[in-house]
């Protein structure tokens, strides 16, 4: 799977959604990563625990990353 619509100096949409140990990414419709978290210490989410959600951009171009309209839903 591999980003071939992205947009270059435009907006793009990326959905993650994680399910159980199953981490899935989609950028502007379609899925570019599929992940299963192995490691029972990483990534868990605890209701007594403050957590975060890193993001990252990286490119060989001298551009500026921005994002908007970030949302984090629990289903």
């Amino acid at each position: 799977m591999t980003p071939q619509n992205a947009q270059v100096l435009g907006w793009n949409q990326y959905r993650i959604e994680v399910s159980g140990d199953v981490i899935t990414v989609n950028l502007n419709g379609v899925d570019t990563a599929k992940y299963t978290n192995t490691d029972a210490a990483r990534g868990r989410f605890s209701a007594t625990e403050p957590t975060f959600v890193g993001l990252q951009s990286y490119s060989n171009y001298g551009f500026t990353t921005a994002f908007r309209s970030i949302r984090a839903t629990v289903l």
